[in-house]
């Protein structure tokens, strides 16, 4: 799970996983009810690896990350 914290109700949020080629696995959006909310990925999906994420809200605030699929 990414947990993002200091959203404003009603902001979009996007997020993607990315392999280390940087092709795109794993794109969600949506809106954020609350001002704390969860992105859930499921591993079953990935194969074992290392994955970056992207979280995109609202087009302005950016946070990045590492992802390990053991």
């Amino acid at each position: 799970q990414i947990k993002i914290g200091g959203l404003s109700e009603n902001d979009f949020m996007q997020l993607q996983v990315m392999d280390v080629t940087g092709k795109i696995l794993i794109n969600q959006s949506r809106k954020a009810i609350n001002t704390n909310e969860l992105f859930t990925v499921s591993k079953n999906n990935l194969s074992a690896g290392i994955y970056f994420y992207k979280v995109v809200i609202d087009g302005r605030k950016i946070f990045t990350g590492k992802l390990v699929v053991e």
